[in-house]
């Protein structure tokens, strides 16, 4: 029986493990594609003509509820150590 014991908790850490590396994928992932999309933005912005280039910063009063939490969101987790923020369960 101790070996099944053995086996569980050997299951349990490679879980765990797989988990913990599919996070910190996910979190690397979503990383680069905001990196992406800021650059992208930041390019179609220098190229419109001067006279219709908007404001780089969208004022907060401007944006919906749905836009205004998921600028939260995505400041917490800006500001959150990259070994904190690829933990998975938080």
């Amino acid at each position: 029986m101790e070996s099944a014991t053995v086996v569980r908790q050997l299951l349990r850490l490679t879980r765990a493990v797989l988990a913990a590396a599919e996070a910190h994928q996910q979190h690397r992932q979503t990383d680069l594609f905001a990196n992406d999309v800021r650059a992208r933005l930041a390019r179609v912005h220098e190229l419109l003509p001067a006279g219709q280039q908007a404001p780089l910063a969208v004022a907060e009063a401007e944006l919906s509820d749905e836009a205004r939490a998921m600028l939260e969101r995505v400041r917490a987790t800006e500001a959150k150590p990259a070994t904190e923020a690829a933990r998975p369960g938080r």
